[in-house]
């Protein structure tokens, strides 16, 4: 028998999380983020499911969406971070992929490559990471608007820094540089991330690109993804593997952090930090034991976990296990450590059979 840990898919609530960012900018097409191997869920199984759904797909590298094109997908994809060497433009003339312009070093390399191009330009708003500063953009544009190898109209975007810090001063600011910045021009204008998806920051730009919601999971930390109707499409499950009577002042797993306080039902679950769970988990974080609410006891050893299990009437071992998912939104996990949702998603292994329904 295989070991019983797994990551169970859900296509149905991926389309059903995509129905949400509709219903919530009926006027905005999508830019999928699948980037990061699809925040852990598979970067080619999701874009699979959302090919012919959405408008664009939104991936970090050539590699990624090379690895698209090759498995059939036809929607159109955005480098998000651009190219990184003036060899890659020819792989996108070649496979249709768009390139976001974020410096001036990559705007140099493009008048080297001279090949048709469907082309975005980003500006820094207030991010301070990617984008060129609005002094400098405007020339940019100005070039890249008249170029004869840039299809028009050009993409235009930023990014948030605060989306999901509700009324944050900034969100305000980047907004209105962003959307001045966009007057007078004919451009494809895109800011919304998930947070902004989800709660407006002001009007709406042609395409959003939600990331962490398609995966079912909120982006804010005061309201939780049933507030918005959302959906888990991960599922992380395994198994008690084993079952014991603890003894007062046991302890339980390294460093002996745990110590029981009196006689006490444990369970060891067949899965751990090896697998993608947060090492970082501490005592007292919720994990659904045949569905019932149980707690972690012990820190998380690379291959198992310990389980107290005092709210089950009885338990054995083959019980089913649910890390977080459906019944457990991963953020009442997060809460536990020290880890944000996107960092758990993402840090998800390959070792765990991934499987979809």
């Amino acid at each position: 028998m295989a070991r019983p840990t797994q990551i169970v898919l859900s296509g149905k609530n991926l389309l059903h999380n995509l129905s949400i960012v509709r219903s919530r900018n009926p006027s905005s097409k999508v830019i999928a983020m699948v980037k990061a191997n699809a925040y852990g869920h598979g970067i080619r199984s999701v874009s699979k499911v959302l090919d012919g759904h959405v408008e664009y797909f939104g991936v970090a590298s050539i590699d990624e969406a090379l690895s698209l094109r090759n498995s059939g997908i036809q929607t159109p994809i955005i480098l998000m971070e651009g190219v990184f060497c003036v060899s890659e433009f020819a792989l996108t003339n070649q496979h249709n992929i768009s390139v976001v312009f974020q410096s001036l070093e990559q705007w140099q390399w493009f008048k080297q490559a001279s090949v048709p191009l469907k082309a975005w330009l980003k500006i820094d708003t207030g991010m301070g990471r990617l984008g060129f500063n609005l002094e400098e953009a405007e020339a940019v544009y100005q070039e890249m608007y008249h170029h004869d190898f840039i299809e028009k109209p050009l993409g235009l975007m930023s990014h948030f820094a605060c989306a999901d810090i509700f009324g944050h001063p900034l969100n305000a600011l980047q907004h209105e540089a962003f959307f001045k910045f966009a007057e007078g021009k004919l451009v494809i204008k895109s800011l919304e991330n998930s947070a902004a998806s989800l709660i407006s920051q002001g009007a709406i730009s042609d395409v959003v690109r939600p990331g962490l919601l398609l995966y079912g999971c909120s982006p804010f930390p005061e309201y939780s993804a049933d507030f918005f109707g959302l959906k888990p499409v991960m599922s992380l499950k395994s198994q008690l593997i084993r079952v014991f009577q603890a003894k007062p002042k046991q302890t339980l797993g390294y460093a002996g952090r745990y110590v029981c306080k009196s006689s006490m039902p444990v369970g060891v679950v067949a899965v751990g930090y090896g697998d993608g769970y947060p090492i970082t988990v501490r005592d007292g974080a919720p994990v659904l034991v045949n569905n019932i609410l149980c707690e972690i006891a012990g820190r998380i050893s690379m291959d198992m976990l310990t389980v107290d299990l005092r709210a089950m009437g009885s338990a054995k071992v083959g019980d089913p296990v649910i890390l977080w998912g459906e019944g457990l939104p991963l953020e009442n996990l997060a809460q536990y450590t020290q880890q944000h949702v996107w960092s758990i998603l993402t840090g998800i292994q390959n070792r765990p059979k991934s499987v979809w329904i």
